[in-house]
């Protein structure tokens, strides 16, 4: 039999906890809309025109007295993460099939996020990191063990992650055309199940075929235009599936945060400026490591890297990287555990490194 006093003091508790991080994003959330608090002082139209001013030199800010991490702070802890990846190897092939394939899919992308930040290094560390990239690529590029697999599945599962990959293949100097025919044998299959699937996770499909220049009849734009971006919810309204729809369809319009998201009207502009920083401060507040890691990388995209959402977000995401290297929280230990952070790892990794590289290509080298 239920306990009343146990349910009241659960829902009291509960209620506590929702308060205590909604109302700071709330605070937030009314301080960064200066259109609507200086609506009054003024009755002429602000000049929105997407093309004339850029996502980061429009709107207002939080002041942020607190001064970014400097670069060599994120290279210490690039460092440790590349400590901890070094030696660690999953098999494309072996495991449960998709899931594997994901891990490493996964552990590809933590190398690579590495290499674009040792590009600035020394040449010795750069091409070491460079080695490290290439000879998993090269595992993996495989058709008949990549055929087989997917077969064996009887579904398109891990097909995305293939894509990626041989992205990543050309990306570092290999070329993917060995596995052209086994794509372009699945394009048709690839192409009817995009519709089924939901709109963010079609655009990162159709960003991937694009990029490697197999045209299965479904361009990016189809997509992101019946996307989460598009609908533009209220930010009461976005949860956790919603933010990762958010940050697939940016990932699939600027080659995975690299390339600038250029807004394709005004309200997505304002609504961008709005939201980014909101649900980043979000993810930081609940230790989302993942989706923080991923909306950091999206604020960059989106020239929105002098936010405070930003700018918190880069701290604290430094300041809670483990004594091992690794990002996120996770029981066990040892290998087990390394697997079990790789997502939130390789999104960490990820955002540090863009942030990283782009500071060293600046005049200034802190902001």
């Amino acid at each position: 039999m239920p306990n009343p006093l146990r349910s009241r003091t659960s829902w009291l508790g509960f209620l506590i906890g929702l308060l205590a991080i909604l109302l700071p994003l709330a605070g937030y959330l009314l301080m960064h809309r200066p259109h609507e608090r200086g609506a009054a002082k003024s009755s002429q139209p602000i000049d929105h025109s997407v093309d004339a001013v850029p996502l980061r030199t429009s709107g207002e800010s939080l002041i942020d007295p607190e001064p970014l991490p400097d670069s060599a702070v994120i290279r210490h802890a690039l460092s440790n993460a590349e400590r901890l990846l070094r030696g660690f190897h999953i098999d494309p092939f072996g495991g449960s099939g998709t899931d594997s394939l994901r891990l490493f899919a996964l552990e590809v992308e933590c190398w690579h996020g590495l290499a674009a930040a040792a590009a600035s290094d020394d040449p010795a560390h750069a091409s070491s990191i460079e080695r490290e990239v290439r000879s998993r690529l090269e595992r993996f590029l495989d058709p008949p063990k990549l055929e087989e697999r997917i077969r064996a599945q009887g579904s398109l599962q891990g097909m995305l992650e293939i894509l990626l990959l041989a992205g990543r293949c050309r990306d570092h100097g290999i070329d993917p055309a060995p596995l052209n025919p086994l794509i372009r044998s699945l394009a048709g299959p690839i192409g009817s199940g995009m519709d089924r699937l939901p709109a963010p996770t079609a655009a990162m499909y159709a960003a991937s075929l694009s990029a490697l220049g197999i045209d299965v009849g479904r361009p990016l734009s189809r997509y992101v235009a019946a996307g989460v971006i598009a609908s533009r919810p209220r930010e009461i309204e976005i949860g956790s599936s919603s933010i990762y729809g958010i940050t697939q369809e940016i990932f699939a319009r600027t080659a995975g945060g690299v390339r600038p998201l250029t807004p394709t009207d005004p309200s997505e502009r304002a609504w961008l400026e709005r939201v980014l920083p909101y649900l980043e401060m979000a993810c930081t507040l609940l230790r989302s490591f993942e989706s923080a890691g991923d909306l950091l990388s999206c604020l960059h995209a989106a020239g929105l890297d002098e936010t405070h959402g930003y700018r918190e977000g880069l701290r604290a995401l430094v300041a809670r990287q483990n004594p091992d290297g690794s990002f996120g929280d996770a029981a066990g230990t040892g290998r087990a555990r390394v697997v079990a952070l790789l997502a939130p790892t390789s999104s960490a990794i990820a955002a540090l490194s863009i942030d990283v590289s782009q500071r060293g290509r600046s005049p200034q080298t802190t902001r």
